[in-house]
C-alpha cells in the first residue's frame, strides 16, 4: 500500500504539468510561420546547410515552419517559382543578378558560395585546355541567365555564340562520355566524380582562372517578402547559416541525414560521392576564412558590370534594393509578449503550486510514517528490556559464600542473601523465625514434660512470625 501511494504521488504532478501544458500551450506559445524554400536542384550536399536547419530544430527555434522544394531539370527554375508566388525563398546561383538586371524583384539574402561552382568539364582526350578551344566544338550548356560564369568566360576570351555550337544541357554527363559532345557545363562538385569513378581523363575549365569570380548559390527572396515580413526573413538568414555551419562542422551526420531522408532509388548520390561533393565545396564556401553568408555590394557591381560588358545586360542598370540589410528590430510588441508571458507566469505559479501541494502531502504522510516507526521501535526497545531484566533473574548465577551465606554483589562487594535479591529482583521479604531457630534460641519455650508432637509449634505462628507473650 506504501508503495502504491508513493507511485500514485510521483506521478500526479507530471500528468497535471502535462495536462495544463497541453491546454495552455496557444497561450505560451506562437503559431510557427509556415513558409517554403525553393531549392535549385537534386537533393545534394549542395543544400546541406539547409537540411540541417531543418532537422536539427533551428528554423523551429526562429519560429519557422519550412518546407523545403526540391529542384530539377524538369521544374522550374527557383527564381521563377519564388517571383510568382509558389515559393516563399529560393536557392540560386549567379543567374540571380542577371533575373534582377532583368527586372525582376529579387533580393539577394546570403550568398553560400563565395565562389561559383559552375566549370566546363572536357575529356582530357578532346585537346580542350583553354576557352579559346571552343571554337568549332559542341558545347552542352545552359542559356545565358542559367550559365551566367560560362558565357561570360566565354565572350571575355573574344569568342562569339556563332563560333561554336550549343547543345542545350539536359543535365547528364553520359554525352559527354559517350563523346556526343567535346564540353559540358556543370558543377565541380558533381560530374567530375563521376568521371573518376569511370576512370576517363578530364580537364576542368574554371571562369574563375579567367577573371570571372561571381556568388554562387545565394540565398534570396522577393522585395515584397523583405518589405512585409523583414522580422521573418531575418530568421530565415540566421537559421539557414547556423544550418550551414553545422554541416560543416558534422558532414559525416549531415551526409547520413541525406541518405537516410532526402535521397532515394536509382540515380541517388553515393556516400562517397558526397563526401567528394562536401570536400570540393569547402573551396568554394571557406567556411573557416569568410563568414558564411557574408555579401560585398562591391562584388555584386563588378559582376553586373562584367554581365553589361559581355553584353548579357543593360547599361543603366540599379541594384538598389537588391542587396539585403538586416531591418532593425521590430518595436517591443507590449501586447504580445504580455499574453505570453502572462501565460507563461500562469503555467509557473499553478506548475509551484500543485508541485507544493503534492511535496507537501508526501512529507505529511512521511512524517506520520516515521512517527508510528518511531513508536514501534521505543515500545520494541522496551519489551527487550524488560525481557533481558526477567532473563537475569530467571537465570543469573548467585555467588554464595559457603561459610557465612552472603552473597557477591556486582560491584564485588559481599552482602546478606537477603539485600542481594531484593536489588535484583521485585521478590520482598516478610521476617520470621522457624522451629529449629526457636529451640535453639528460646530452649525454655520447650520443657520436656510437653508434647514433642507440636505443643511447641503451637505457641509459634509461622504465617504471623510472632512469639506467644512470656510468662
Amino acid at each position: 500500500m506504501h508503495l502504491l501511494r508513493n507511485g500514485r504521488a510521483g506521478h500526479g504532478p507530471s500528468l497535471l504539468l502535462g495536462a495544463l501544458c497541453v491546454l495552455l500551450s496557444p497561450i505560451c506559445a506562437c503559431a510557427l510561420e509556415p513558409v517554403s524554400l525553393q531549392l535549385k536542384w537534386t537533393h545534394y550536399f549542395q543544400f546541406a546547410g539547409y537540411y540541417a536547419a531543418l532537422e536539427k530544430g533551428f528554423y523551429e527555434d526562429e519560429g519557422l515552419e519550412v518546407t523545403l522544394l526540391e529542384g530539377g531539370s524538369r521544374k522550374q527554375g527557383p527564381v521563377k517559382a519564388v517571383t510568382q508566388g509558389k515559393a516563399t525563398y529560393g536557392v540560386a546561383g549567379s543567374e540571380l543578378l542577371l533575373w534582377r538586371l532583368n527586372g525582376m524583384p529579387v533580393v539577394a539574402l546570403a550568398p553560400v558560395f563565395q565562389h561559383s561552382a559552375t566549370v566546363m568539364l572536357v575529356r582530357q582526350d578532346s585537346g580542350i585546355s583553354s576557352p579559346q578551344d571552343f571554337a568549332g566544338r559542341r558545347l552542352e550548356m545552359g542559356e545565358k541567365a542559367n550559365d551566367a560564369e560560362v558565357w561570360a568566360m566565354i565572350r571575355a576570351e573574344g569568342l562569339n555564340p556563332d563560333q561554336f555550337t550549343r547543345v542545350q544541357n539536359d543535365f547528364s554527363i553520359e554525352d559527354l562520355i559517350a563523346k556526343r559532345v567535346d564540353g559540358l557545363s556543370t558543377y565541380v562538385t558533381t560530374d567530375p566524380f563521376v568521371m573518376r569513378q569511370k576512370k576517363i581523363p578530364y580537364r576542368v575549365i574554371r571562369p574563375l582562372q579567367y577573371g570571372i569570380d561571381f556568388y554562387g548559390d545565394t540565398l534570396f527572396t522577393t522585395e515584397a517578402e523583405v518589405r512585409r515580413h523583414p522580422d521573418r526573413a531575418r530568421r530565415m538568414v540566421r537559421a539557414s547559416m547556423k544550418g550551414w555551419r553545422y554541416a560543416f562542422e558534422h558532414p559525416d551526420e549531415i551526409i547520413d541525414l541525406i541518405l537516410g531522408t532526402y535521397v532515394k532509388g536509382a540515380g541517388s548520390p553515393s556516400r562517397e560521392h558526397l563526401a567528394y561533393e562536401f570536400e570540393e565545396m569547402k573551396q568554394l564556401v571557406l567556411p573557416r576564412l569568410v563568414e558564411l553568408g557574408h555579401m560585398n555590394e562591391g562584388r555584386w557591381n563588378h559582376m553586373a558590370e562584367t554581365l553589361v560588358r559581355i553584353g548579357l545586360a543593360d547599361p543603366g542598370y540599379d541594384l538598389s534594393g537588391f542587396f539585403y540589410k538586416a531591418a532593425a528590430p521590430l518595436p517591443f510588441n507590449w501586447d504580445h509578449w504580455a499574453v505570453r508571458g502572462g501565460g507563461v507566469a500562469l503555467i509557473l505559479a499553478v506548475s509551484v503550486g500543485v508541485c507544493l501541494c503534492f511535496y507537501n502531502r508526501r512529507m505529511r504522510a512521511e512524517i506520520c510514517r516515521r512517527i508510528q516507526s518511531e513508536e514501534e521501535r521505543e515500545q520494541l526497545i522496551t519489551e527487550l528490556t524488560q525481557a533481558l531484566e526477567e532473563v537475569r533473574e530467571l537465570n543469573g548465577l548467585l555467588p554464595i559464600c559457603s561459610s557465612c551465606f552472603k552473597v557477591r554483589n556486582d560491584k564485588g562487594y559481599w552482602e546478606k542473601l537477603e539485600s542481594y535479591i531484593e536489588s535484583h529482583t521485585k521478590a520482598r521479604f516478610s521476617h520470621g523465625i522457624c522451629t529449629e531457630c526457636m529451640k535453639q534460641r528460646y530452649p525454655y519455650l520447650f520443657d520436656e514434660e510437653e508434647d514433642a508432637d507440636g505443643d511447641a509449634d503451637a505457641l509459634y505462628n509461622e504465617e504471623s512470625g510472632t512469639l506467644p507473650p512470656s510468662s
